[in-house]
């Protein structure tokens, strides 16, 4: 089993896919690919995955980052993903990070830009 981390953009129409289906957006993508999504155990698992803080919708992001556990981690799933994600999302980078902090442990800040049109 492989944690691996990516790093999305989110622009266009997709800013206005709520926070709560991201998840559901990248593990149909990642099944696409191929890979098997870890699953977490108890009485109603769901996909082992987690996102960073969460943007309010209709906000782009240009560098969110993602966490899944998965299976049969393969590189090839890394490549092929953004041509299974929907038009605007894009994954900047990947990486398996074992041995690192988990992802809700190394977000602890967050960097807005707003720019004021006239």
């Amino acid at each position: 089993m492989a944690r691996v981390r990516m790093i999305f953009s989110k622009r266009g129409r997709v800013c206005f896919v709520p926070h709560v289906e991201m998840p559901a957006l990248f593990c149909r993508a990642l099944r696409r690919a191929g890979a098997r999504i870890e699953m977490t155990e108890g009485m109603s698992p769901h996909p082992r995955i987690s996102l960073g803080p969460a943007l309010p919708v209709g906000v782009p992001a240009l560098g969110e980052p993602l966490e899944v556990w998965i299976g049969n981690w393969e590189e090839r799933f890394g490549g092929s993903i953004n041509s299974l994600l929907p038009r605007g999302v894009t994954v900047l980078r990947y990486g398996v990070v074992e041995g690192r902090p988990r992802l809700s442990e190394e977000c602890t800040a967050a960097l807005y830009r707003i720019i004021f049109r006239e």
